[in-house]
């Protein structure tokens, strides 16, 4: 999962460096991370608008809230598709912010800090690669 500065590293969530002295690499993961983090957010404020399950903690274990995302992802598509059954089968539900709570128990801090200190090193280091990287991410970089 992606997160900004606020949450603490954990095992599953990658967060940016810290912004201070950072080298080229760091500042394109940062650049990377970022443009996921505004595509997510997006995704689900188009979810949480269409779906009302997304205006609050969805109170279930994580593996049926990944159904339900993925379900709703499905039905969203299904309707974007096709006009005239969004028309027919969906009320106006007016925009929500998404309330999210974290459903994961805290584990062994420093050993998963450490953990997802080594995935975000790994993917700093992919993003800057040949095989990662993308064509217009050191102009948009340098533009910052």
């Amino acid at each position: 999962m992606v997160a900004d500065d606020a949450f603490a590293m954990k095992r599953y969530l990658v967060k940016p460096y810290s912004a201070r002295n950072l080298n080229l690499q760091q500042r394109i993961f940062n650049y990377r991370l970022s443009r996921a983090r505004r595509a997510v957010e997006n995704a689900f404020g188009i979810l949480s608008s269409r779906f009302r399950i997304f205006g609050k903690a969805i109170p279930l274990a994580p593996e049926k809230v990944q159904t339900i995302v993925m379900a709703a992802c499905c039905l969203h598509n299904f309707l974007f598709r096709n006009k005239s059954a969004a028309a027919q089968n969906m009320l106006e539900i007016p925009q929500q912010m998404a309330d999210l709570q974290s459903v994961c128990q805290p584990n062994k801090i420093n050993r998963h800090a450490n953990d997802a200190i080594a995935v975000r090193d790994k993917l700093c280091t992919y993003f800057s690669s040949t095989a990662g990287a993308v064509s217009w991410q050191m102009n948009a970089v340098n533009a910052i």
